[in-house]
């Protein structure tokens, strides 16, 4: 197989040991360094379902063992590298995503019952010392006064 840049590739297992996880690869080319033979050095972008990079990286493979997805897809920059005719999903946002302006009631609720929770726990007991009363004066004997 010719390795050309822009190929889009799978990457598994048998083209190399340490995708036990398969990955899609955009090539960007074929590094010049010495290998064993039948082994390469490839340039490129680890891509998602939809053909974003989300991670540049060099792997060292065996070519023979790569599978071709597409060869030279078409970027489609008006739609994010999405496809055109392809829906495009809206993102999930994950409550803890929201800004510090914005009001999140699931947290606030959160924080009410964690307060109640803790409550028991915060009221002075009478082994309990203080900041103050755990704090050694400057007159205290030290160590090294004691031997």
């Amino acid at each position: 197989m010719r390795l050309r840049a822009a190929d889009l590739l799978l990457v598994d297992r048998s083209a190399s040991p340490q995708f036990v996880v398969p990955i899609r690869f955009r090539l960007i080319r074929v590094l010049d360094r010495i290998t064993y033979d039948g082994w390469a050095w490839l340039d490129g972008y680890q891509v998602n379902r939809t053909g974003q990079a989300i991670a540049r990286r060099e792997i060292y493979v065996q070519p023979a063992n790569l599978r071709m997805l597409t060869a030279r897809n078409p970027v489609f920059p008006a739609s994010g590298g999405v496809p055109p005719g392809r829906p495009i999903r809206a993102r999930w946002r994950s409550p803890m995503s929201q800004g510090p302006d914005e009001e999140n009631p699931r947290i606030e609720q959160e924080t009410r019952e964690a307060e109640h929770r803790l409550a028991p726990l915060t009221d002075r007991s009478e082994d309990a010392l203080t900041d103050d009363e755990a704090r050694a004066s400057d007159e205290a004997p030290t160590e090294q006064d004691a031997g």
